[in-house]
């Protein structure tokens, strides 16, 4: 342990941050983390920890703290007994780019110097080429040279050969400046073409020397601006941005109080090129720090972190994300470090165009401006100024389109039309089709096919003339579906199928009375909340392969115009059927043989009142429990088909457990 670890210590206390006491110190942030290490070490206690709001002494930290300030307040007050007088005159000389917070460290350092003693301050505001001049030919100490990073080897090369040290101050990009009475100052963002037809105040003396010209103009100026104001003096570029309307500039951060001096504001600038610049202090290697020099430059950290140091320097946050599509806004939902949007499914947001908000002194990774591919998943890392990182996951809901109330299609053109909005969801009854004697036939609803559920009841009426429901294949989910009623069937003559692949529950009724149709055909639905009632002559297969429950009757018949029976379906099978809350009905099926319900457990009631004589079979093997009748007539003859007569029978009836 020596004094220059007091010293590291103290200043580390001080700061609450090893890279500004680092700095403060003149040393390299690695060293001095070293440095404390090796006393913790030495001691045999933790002196510091480290929290939130920086780094902070332990208890044991706090004791030591005291005795190694005590100590240094004692050697320096020692040295100061014996030092040799020295000369009386503090100077100092420096150039600099044109920044509000350098010339605001040197105000201050000014304000403090010490007024007992003859002072000779110089402050040159330069380009780089001139304040580096400067310091090789006219004997200046110090000098800030300010260059666009996409220049660091030149810079670099230069000062090693003119035998110069440097230091890094700062790196930032350059802010847009205008008067706050300038109709932009209302805009969160300026857009770069908001611009177009400004004046440019620009620096009198940009240029680097031993560079191609074209190469710096590209660098430094945008060529499409027509108008532009070179101002070698500061003052006066403030000045004409206050008083002369239509005019901006490029700077670096400045402070508060010069900006409600001259009344300007800074703005972000969309579009504008991503220029990043570095500031560095630079002097000759043989040349030592003075005491005024250190005091400078002490100044110089200070006013550069009052800039660089944000209030937001803690949070990472993503606060808006706001997405636009063909003129259309989607504003993502932001909870629990996720970020949701929403959109219609039809709607692709790849190269939307995308606002993109988050904490303003945080990075973010990916930069959302480098993406395109909004419709896929992602994370995005938010880190914060101070370096704590927030992780968020970026989701898409492609949501359903929705039509509230009811929609009627009377004619294909209306059809077509419905279809063109792409809509997924009908909030109460799909009717297709009139009843109307002379209404126009409508024989292809195929464009329906974006449809994936009705919250009523799909209702087709006579005038449809297709021979099957192709378009409402992608239906789910329905209230009911009626095709003509107990009064009047269907006269929609061409229907021959009715069928729906992906049908898989229905909150209401199917009610089916049709004499064309011959084939039924449900594929997934497995629940019906309401009751079933088929009345189709000319069935010939019935199937419902996953069907369990129906929750009130459940009704087949066959009777035709004439009121007989007909039909040429022989088998009826409902294989998964384990309930039916009402009535389980089959009636006038002419050619049906045998009927088998392989799960069903429980029924309101049987009701086979009218079965032909050939049915040999109806299989019950899990029957459990009929709340209600029973009732199986058949015709013992062989009468012609639709003729029965009223003898009772039992043919070939199982019913196990019953």
């Amino acid at each position: 342990m020596n004094i220059a670890h007091l010293k590291y210590a103290v200043e580390v206390e001080k700061t609450a941050s090893i890279t500004k006491a680092a700095e403060n110190l003149f040393m390299g942030q690695p060293n001095l983390s070293r440095g404390i290490k090796e006393l913790e070490e030495t001691l045999g206690v933790k002196i510091f920890k480290r929290t939130s709001k920086g780094i902070v002494p332990t208890p044991q930290g706090e004791e030591f703290l005291g005795y190694a300030k005590s100590i240094l307040a004692q050697i320096e007050e020692m040295e100061s007994l014996y030092k040799p007088e020295k000369n009386n005159k503090l100077k100092f000389s420096i150039s600099v780019p044109r920044a509000s917070y350098i010339a605001d460290a040197f105000s201050k350092f000014v304000r403090e110097a010490d007024m007992s003693k003859e002072i000779e301050f110089s402050f040159k505001e330069t380009n780089a080429m001139r304040a580096i001049r400067n310091v090789v030919q006219e004997n200046y100490g110090l000098a800030i040279v300010r260059y666009q990073t996409i220049f660091e080897s030149f810079f670099t090369n230069m000062l090693r050969d003119k035998g110069m040290k440097s230091e890094n101050i700062w790196e930032f990009e350059y802010q847009l400046l205008i008067s706050k009475n300038d109709p932009l100052s209302q805009k969160d963002v300026v857009d770069i073409e908001d611009l177009s037809g400004y004046i440019e105040i620009c620096h009198g003396d940009p240029f680097v020397p031993s560079l191609p010209m074209s190469d710096i103009k590209k660098a430094e100026m945008d060529e499409n601006v027509t108008k532009r104001v070179y101002v070698y003096s500061r003052g006066s570029q403030l000045d004409l941005l206050a008083t002369v309307p239509h005019t901006y500039m490029w700077v670096s951060p400045t402070d508060v109080e010069q900006l409600e001096r001259y009344e300007l504001v800074l703005k972000p600038c969309r579009g504008n090129k991503h220029r990043v610049y570095r500031d560095i202090l630079t002097s000759k290697k043989e040349y030592k720090y003075t005491a005024v020099d250190k005091q400078f430059i002490e100044k110089l950290y200070e006013e550069r972190d009052l800039l660089s140091i944000p209030e937001d320097a803690d949070e990472n946050f993503i606060t808006s994300v706001v997405m636009t599509v063909d003129g259309k806004s989607y504003t993502a939902d932001i909870t629990d470090n996720t970020v949701t949007i929403t959109v219609p499914y039809t709607v692709s947001l790849n190269n939307a165009e995308v606002e993109f908000k988050y904490t303003t002194s945080a990075t973010i990774i990916p930069n959302p401006e480098t993406v395109t591919d909004w419709d896929n998943e992602r994370n995005f890392r938010v880190t914060s100024y101070n370096g704590e990182a927030r992780e968020y996951a970026y989701k898409v809901v492609k949501s359903e389109i929705e039509s509230d109330g009811d929609v009627e299609l009377k004619t294909a053109e209306e059809v077509t039309s419905f279809a063109a909005t792409k809509t997924t969801v009908v909030k109460g009854n799909l009717i297709i089709g009139s009843d109307a004697e002379e209404a126009e036939k409508i024989t292809d609803i195929s464009a329906l096919a974006s449809l994936k559920e009705v919250t009523g009841n799909i209702v087709i009426r006579n005038s449809y003339n297709g021979a099957d429901l192709t378009g409402l294949d992608n239906i789910v989910s329905a209230g009911g579906l009626q095709v003509g009623s107990a009064d009047v069937a269907s006269k929609a003559t061409e229907l021959h199928m009715i069928s729906m692949k992906a049908l898989e529950a229905l909150s209401g009724d199917i009610s089916v009375y049709n004499n064309q149709v011959t084939y039924i055909l449900f594929e997934k639905l497995a629940t019906i909340e309401g009751s079933v009632m088929f009345n189709a002559p000319s069935l010939q297969s019935f199937g419902f392969p996953v069907l369990t429950t129906v929750g009130q009757d459940l009704n087949i018949q066959g009777l035709n115009e004439e009121n007989k029976a007909a039909g040429t379906i022989a088998t009826l099978e409902l294989p998964e059927l384990t309930s039916v809350g009402g009535v389980l009905a089959v009636n006038n099926l002419a050619k049906l043989t045998s009927m088998n319900f392989l799960k069903l457990k429980e029924a309101g009631g049987l009701n086979f009142h009218t079965v032909p004589v050939m049915l040999e079979t109806i299989n019950l093997p899990e029957i459990e429990t009929v709340n209600g009748s029973i009732i199986m007539e058949a015709n013992m003859e062989a009468p012609p088909t639709g003729s029965f007569v009223t003898q009772r029978t039992r043919r070939s009836v199982r019913l196990q457990d019953f």
